[in-house]
């Protein structure tokens, strides 16, 4: 059971877990609330999966079936020696 109240977490049955728009985005969905909650830096999430569920959806791959559990999604980051700078990558 999901306690709403502690961690500040909120709840959706749709979420864009990417940032940007079309093509690039990561959607998770699901026909009941599940709960989830965004990290200090604004690009990763905890997600809370309940009694049914979730998927996330993405044009160039298949489907990802999330079943109830606890989740955290993060980004790929990428180090540049040449001018000293960090990146997130998408795909």
């Amino acid at each position: 059971m999901i306690d709403n109240n502690a961690n500040n977490i909120l709840q959706s049955t749709k979420l864009q877990l990417t940032p940007g728009g079309e093509p690039q985005k990561h959607i998770m969905k699901s026909s009941r609330a599940f709960g989830y909650t965004v990290l200090a830096d604004g690009q990763q999430f905890e997600l809370y999966v309940g009694s049914e569920v979730a998927v996330i959806e993405h044009d160039e791959h298949a489907k990802m079936v999330l079943d109830k559990g606890q989740y955290r999604k993060t980004n790929q980051m990428e180090f540049d020696p040449f001018n000293n700078t960090v990146s997130y990558i998408f795909d």
